[in-house]
């Protein structure tokens, strides 16, 4: 994927806070969330679909 090379270089040049922000907002243009709360208790199955991985 282009977007991951993208996002690669320029982490490889240790961007400030601001900078990475405005990377992600306008050049990914998608959602991250980042949590340190471990595992999410949430169930693996709803209405028919299954929940085969949480990335």
């Amino acid at each position: 994927m282009k977007e991951l090379k993208g996002l690669d270089a320029v982490m490889a040049t240790q961007p400030s806070v601001e900078h990475a922000a405005g990377f992600l907002g306008h050049v990914l243009a998608f959602d991250v969330l980042l949590s340190n709360l471990g595992d999410a208790p949430i169930p693996s199955s709803y209405a028919g679909l299954k929940l085969e991985a949480l990335w």
